[in-house]
């Protein structure tokens, strides 16, 4: 038997009415709220003795895929309006008993917290969490909460006293947010301090722009009053329009990427897409490079892209 199935027949009952099998909500209409509160603790009591004994048995303090569903479905099953309750009920489970499963549970019920009211949540989170866990939770619900309102949660985070831990909340926001907000996470991301992850977080931040908005994201590039990262930005921008227009990605990177290295594994990045969607132009465009050392690289990654598309297509006849 699979040492996750366990889980699924444990916390079915706790998640599903018995007549029609839909999830559980404690209804605290119809029971007084103390009969409500002492329903929701014996639940989360039961789902994380139960996820907790399986983990147990497969020896692996990491969920498997089969587990976090079973997550995903009790926190869903919970009404919203008891979200808060049930993280404060965790958390004194957990105090007096911790245990891998309870944390794995209080993790996705503070994102659900974070989802239904943000300020509430993580303002709960500043004051009773301590540790390694507070600066887990608080990233995991800062990013939550910058993915649906970029502004207001780099607003909140700019209360809390400088340090590490700021600093370590705002990257986690320019990180998430970049999906929904790309040129706040960027602007967000110039005011944190320089280093290898804030270049990371700006190409993060350029490619999901890009990827909607490649023109508007290359004239802000252009803006740019440092050099240096104006041609990183440039090139992430020209390496993620490739993906939809390669002809004009590398308009861009020829036209605006100083000669040298930079310039040099843009281009190939740019080719080995364009050849995937349009060998023949691909082909045609490396013709036009000048004789050294770019056009030999550009010609050996054409050979290698028609080299995959062959044996793809030798797997797909068999």
């Amino acid at each position: 038997m699979d040492a996750t199935s366990g889980v699924a027949d444990s916390v079915q009952p706790l998640l599903c009415q018995t007549e029609n099998s839909a999830p559980r909500h404690f209804d605290v209409t119809a029971l007084s709220r103390q009969q409500s509160l002492d329903s929701l603790r014996d639940g989360i009591t039961n789902f994380v003795v139960t996820m907790q004994a399986v983990m147990d048995r497969a020896d692996d303090e990491h969920l498997s895929e089969k587990q976090k569903e079973d997550l995903q479905m009790f926190v869903a099953g919970l009404d919203s309006a008891d979200v808060s309750e049930a993280v404060q009920i965790l958390q004194e489970i957990l105090l007096s008993n911790p245990t891998a499963a309870g944390r794995n549970l209080q993790i996705q019920l503070l994102g659900r917290w974070t989802e239904l009211n943000p300020l509430q949540a993580l303002a709960w989170a500043n004051v009773t969490l301590s540790g390694r866990s507070r600066e887990r939770y608080l990233n995991h619900m800062a990013g939550t909460w910058a993915t649906s309102d970029l502004p207001n949660a780099v607003a909140w985070a700019r209360q809390l006293p400088q340090g590490a831990e700021r600093d370590g909340v705002l990257t986690r926001m320019a990180d998430k947010g970049a999906a929904t907000d790309p040129v706040g996470a960027l602007t967000l991301v110039s005011t944190l301090p320089a280093s290898s992850s804030r270049d990371e977080l700006v190409a993060n931040a350029v490619g999901q722009w890009a990827s909607k908005s490649p023109i508007d994201a290359a004239a802000w590039a252009t803006r740019i009053p440092d050099e240096t990262e104006k041609a990183k930005v440039t090139s992430a921008i020209a390496i993620e329009w490739a993906n939809s227009d390669p002809v004009r990605a590398a308009r861009l990177a020829v036209g605006s990427l100083p000669p040298g290295q930079l310039q040099i594994l843009t281009t190939l990045a740019i080719v080995e897409r364009f050849a995937q969607s349009d060998m023949d132009g691909a082909t045609a465009w490396v013709t036009q490079f000048p004789e050294g050392d770019l056009r030999a690289s550009a010609q050996e990654s054409l050979r290698e892209v028609s080299e995959r598309t062959k044996m793809l297509e030798r797997l797909r006849a068999n």
